[in-house]
C-alpha cells in the first residue's frame, strides 16, 4: 500500500503499526457477509454520528447560546467532530483536550466568547459522563441479574442430575 509504504520513509514502527491496523481492518470487514450486514453497519455508523451531531447541536440551547448566536445543526456537526479529536487524544477521559479543542472551536470558528465556550465544554462533557455512568450501571445490573438466573438454573439442573 502507498500509504504504509510513505510512513515507512519516516519511521518503520509506524509503518508497521498502520499495516497491522490495515490487516485488522480488513479481517473485520471480511467477517461482514451479505448486503443486509453492510447495509446494518453503514445505518448504524451513521445513526451514531448523526445522534453524537444532535447531541452538540443541542448542547447549544442548553446554555441558551442561540440567544447570542444563530446556531445550526452544521455547526453541532462540525463542532462535533473537531471536539471528537480531543477525545482521541490519550488523556484520562479526554479531560483537558475535548475542552480545550470545543472552545477553540467554539470561539474560532463561530465567535461565541471564551467562557460561555468553556461552560459549554464543561456541561456536554459531565452530561456524557452522567449517561454512560448510568447506562454503564443498568447493564451491569441488568446482566449481573441474567447471570444470577442462569447461574440458578445450571444449579437446579446439576441438582436434577
Amino acid at each position: 500500500m502507498f500509504l504504509i509504504k510513505f510512513v515507512g520513509y519516516f519511521s518503520e514502527k509506524t509503518a508497521h503499526k498502520a499495516a497491522y491496523i490495515f490487516d485488522m481492518l480488513t479481517v473485520g470487514f471480511s467477517s461482514l457477509r451479505g448486503l443486509k450486514n453492510y447495509s446494518l453497519v453503514i445505518f448504524l455508523s451513521t445513526a451514531i454520528m448523526v445522534t453524537y451531531a444532535l447531541t452538540s447541536y443541542f448542547g447549544f440551547f442548553t446554555l441558551g447560546m442561540e440567544n447570542i448566536k444563530h446556531v445550526t445543526f452544521t455547526m453541532g456537526w462540525v463542532l462535533m467532530s473537531i471536539s471528537a479529536i480531543g477525545v482521541v487524544i490519550p488523556t484520562p477521559g479526554g479531560t483537558g483536550s475535548y475542552h480545550v479543542l470545543t472552545k477553540a472551536a467554539l470561539v474560532l470558528l463561530f465567535g461565541f466568547g471564551d467562557t460561555i465556550s468553556l461552560a459549554y465544554a464543561f456541561l456536554t462533557h459531565i452530561i456524557s459522563y452522567m449517561i454512560f455512568i448510568i447506562a454503564g450501571l443498568f447493564f451491569f445490573f441488568l446482566l449481573n441479574k441474567q447471570h444470577d438466573n442462569l447461574i440458578k438454573i445450571v444449579e437446579t439442573e446439576l441438582e436434577e442430575l
